[in-house]
């Protein structure tokens, strides 16, 4: 049987704070910034999440990841132009 639905909410264990996917961004050829990861949340619509007496934004690695992605393969291909 095929799943019927996506499930709408991420694993809590894919939840990283901006900082620290930044952080592990800045490992690849195509590192970017907190401010850049906020742009992509805010235009794309990504769901975060406030925890903490701090209120520290978390939001899906693996989302972000498909975007950093998408993001690098269109850079890439204007490079080509």
């Amino acid at each position: 049987m095929a799943i019927e639905y996506a499930v709408p909410h991420t694993a809590a264990s894919d939840m990283m704070t901006l900082k620290e996917i930044a952080s592990l961004l800045q490992e690849t050829d195509h590192g970017k910034s907190v401010t850049t990861l906020k742009t992509w949340i805010k235009d794309r619509q990504i769901h975060t999440e406030r925890r903490g007496r701090r209120k520290v934004t978390y939001v899906s690695y693996s989302r972000i990841l498909e975007v950093h992605r998408d993001v690098v393969v269109a850079e890439l291909a204007a490079e080509g132009d």
